[in-house]
């Protein structure tokens, strides 16, 4: 059996922060970067199943998003995923949910996972 579980990276503020010098948003790197709490939950399930089934399962999690986010698939890895895929091309940039839906949607149209999880 194959789960595959779409993950995302968030960011998330630090203790202290400096607004950036447009004065609209903050400072990159006041941010914290990690993995979206709810795609976390999604990750526990997959590997709760893994371990319980008396069948082999694999745990792929997917994640549309650049460089940065190969942090979060290492921290899945960590967690008991077995595979990790991230897509990503800057034409992809600043993309809306829908598009992104779109290649998540490619991804597991080519996986063929027997369960989709998603936070």
């Amino acid at each position: 059996m194959k789960i595959l579980v779409a993950v995302k990276q968030v960011a998330a503020l630090d203790e202290d922060f400096v607004i950036a010098a447009d004065g609209r948003e903050v400072d990159a790197d006041f941010l914290i970067r990690d993995l979206n709490e709810w795609d976390d939950f999604s990750l526990e399930e997959a590997v709760r199943i893994k371990e319980a089934s008396a069948t082999p399962v694999e745990v792929v999690v997917v994640s549309v998003g650049p460089d940065e986010a190969d942090e979060i698939l290492r921290k899945c890895l960590a967690k008991g995923a077995d595979r990790a895929i991230r897509m990503w091309d800057e034409a992809a940039a600043g993309s809306d949910p829908i598009a992104i839906a779109r290649v998540l949607a490619a991804v597991a149209r080519q996986e063929a996972p027997d369960m989709l999880f998603a936070g």
